[in-house]
């Protein structure tokens, strides 16, 4: 599933209550819609491509689909920090359900719904209109069990910002962080306080429900009694791969099981039944205005015409006068949707968009929202030429949007592997005036090389070890046979990764010379065991200031390679703005730089 070429993406709302949304038309047949409805978090980063195949999937058997982002979360309006997150994200449920009945002529409209999207969907079902059949996947009865299974999974990764102990303020007011993603205090109290063994639901004798096993789980017997109680059709199937779904955004597979089971219970519902209408159908926006600490930005979906497929965006923009001669691109971390991990590089967008910068975040090809098919389970597959291509894509198209005095200046950011692409960016073309590498992993790529630093860190014992992570499911198999393969090869490849070094080595130099020349600014940030951090180290290359004053490089306490701890976020977004305000002073653009950063200890 490649493609979705009548793909479009649209808000409904306005402010912090703003859904984003993808909408998939059907082919053929019109017949009931879906409404499909995330979990929370890291989960919903990880799950992200596989929903975009869901949607695909049943787009392709008749059925319109609207994804949407619930306010707080992935390119929505508004920060999870908001009150009353609950409540809005139930009226976003059951508006996108009225906006896609009236909007694809639904004769029913079903809300798919993954954790903490699950509750939503049912509480909107609870509504007088909008959802009429629920589809829930390890939604359990009651909120606080979910609110349990977050905070579980909060202290499984304590241990990666163990580091961060002494710099950091625990939360003193009750919230969450879990995988980089806050949940307030008020928020925790309201999913908690979320029974769905107790809802009343209206016209529940003509509802339908399906409940999805996770992973030879059965769903919550208590709810089931409870739907078929009020008089639901209520029905059961397998749902294996909610675990592989939501592991990581590079391991995370598509559940065809579940995808199979809601295509064969959508296929049951009667020809000629048809929910009531809603009263008002909600008005759908190409954008969406947001208040940021008092000044006003705009967010617009940006689209890229490639030969392979559409490269998918979001523009953060000031509102007035956005000819401004500097620019920011936001590159991808890894396979991680544009929003960033913990959902930083929305809040970096917003945030310098409110300083007069144009700011925008966008999704390489098979990552996020955008066409393509690559397997990234292999690092490899990242560090590939065409990904560098399709960032200078990105280029020529905001080029040629006509929306700049002048020749525009850009900022390249990026993470891991987004860092790459960034640097050769700024190594080709003369508009990247400025670059930000955070925990790149390789300025070249040498496969050899990487292969010897996995064997280095199999070596390795204790916190965080090489081990434990392969053991873990963070390490792909395929990583794992490829160290032991290079073992078995040893007194072929010692001497053959020895010189491979050296050509790194040289070609590092030549690359930094080359962006010394031209005059461009480089912020290299690291944190702790950072591979290339070590060997630009021990090589003495980091030591060379005199030869490359423009190359700044500051470290990070803590392991956590996408850096999703807040105070890591909080003192990333720090680095990040002085370099824009650095970048505004170069440039003689007007302002002060951005605001202090809207991140806050919890």
């Amino acid at each position: 599933m490649t493609a979705s070429a009548d793909m479009r993406a649209l808000y409904l709302g306005e402010g912090t209550d703003a859904t984003f949304a993808m909408f998939h038309p059907a082919s053929g047949v019109r017949s009931a819609g879906v409404v499909m409805c995330p979990p929370f978090g890291w989960e919903a980063i990880a799950a992200h491509r596989g929903l975009r195949d869901w949607a695909l999937a049943l787009a392709a058997a008749g059925h319109p689909v609207l994804r949407i982002d619930l306010p707080g979360t992935g390119d929505a309006g508004g920060s999870p920090r908001d009150p009353s997150r609950v409540d809005a994200w139930t009226r976003s449920v059951a508006r996108a359900a009225c906006w896609l009945r009236a909007e694809a002529d639904c004769s029913r409209v079903a809300a798919i719904g993954l954790g903490v999207g699950g509750l939503a969907a049912a509480l909107a079902a609870a509504q007088e209109e909008g959802v009429d059949d629920l589809a829930l996947w390890a939604v359990p009865g009651r909120g606080r069990t979910l609110v349990r299974e977050m905070k579980a999974f909060a202290r499984l990764n304590a241990d990666q910002s163990a580091a961060l102990a002494a710099e950091a303020t625990p939360p003193q007011d009750g919230s969450l962080e879990t995988g980089g993603f806050v949940l307030t205090s008020e928020t925790l109290d309201a999913l908690a306080g979320v029974d769905l063994t107790t809802l009343t639901v209206p016209r529940a004798a003509e509802r339908r429900v399906l409940l999805l096993a996770r992973d030879g789980i059965a769903p919550d017997e208590k709810l089931h009694r409870h739907l078929e109680h009020m008089g639901a059709t209520v029905e059961v199937a397998p749902g294996d791969g909610y675990a592989t779904l939501t592991s990581t955004p590079q391991q995370s597979r598509t559940p065809a099981v579940a995808i199979a089971a809601t295509v064969d219970w959508l296929a049951g519902v009667p020809p000629g039944d048809r929910a009531p209408p809603c009263r008002q159908t909600p008005r759908a926006a190409d954008h969406v205005d947001l208040d940021i600490d008092g000044v006003a930005i705009r967010e617009r979906p940006f689209v890229i015409e490639e030969p392979g497929g559409r490269l998918h965006g979001v523009l953060a923009e000031p509102v007035g006068d956005a000819r401004q001669e500097l620019r920011a691109l936001l590159l991808n971390a890894g396979a991680v949707r544009r929003v960033g991990p913990g959902r930083l590089w929305v809040e970096m967008a917003r945030s310098w968009a409110a300083a007069g910068v144009s700011t925008l975040r966008l999704d390489m090809a098979a990552i996020g929202d955008s066409d393509g098919e690559r397997d990234y389970s292999d690092d490899a597959a990242l560090y590939v030429p065409e990904m560098v291509d399709q960032s200078l894509t990105a280029l020529e198209a905001w080029d040629s949007s006509g929306e700049s005095a002048g020749q525009p200046r850009y900022l390249i950011a990026g993470l891991c592997s987004g860092a790459y692409w960034g640097f050769h960016v700024a190594l080709r073309d003369p508009r990247a005036r400025s670059l930000i590498m955070l925990n790149p992993r390789a300025l070249y790529w040498h496969q050899a090389l990487e292969v010897t630093r996995d064997a280095r860190k199999m070596m390795r014992v204790g916190r965080g070890s090489y081990w434990k992570r392969m053991l873990t499911g963070r390490v792909s198999a395929r990583r794992v046979l490829s160290v032991l393969g290079w073992a078995v090869r040893a007194p072929v490849e010692v001497p053959r990764v020895a010189r491979e070094r050296r050509r790194g080595r040289r070609e590092i130099e030549a690359g930094f010379d080359q962006l010394r020349d031209e005059g461009k600014r480089v912020l290299l940030v690291f944190g702790e065991d950072e591979p290339l951090d070590e060997e630009l180290r021990a090589e003495g290359l980091l030591a060379r200031s005199d030869r490359w004053p423009e190359i700044t490089v500051e470290r990070l306490t803590g392991r956590d390679h996408t850096l999703r701890p807040i105070p890591t976020q909080q003192r990333l977004h720090a680095l990040m703005d002085r370099a824009l305000a650095r970048e505004m002073e170069a440039t003689g653009q007007p302002g002060e730089g951005p605001a202090p950063s809207r991140l806050r200890a919890t």
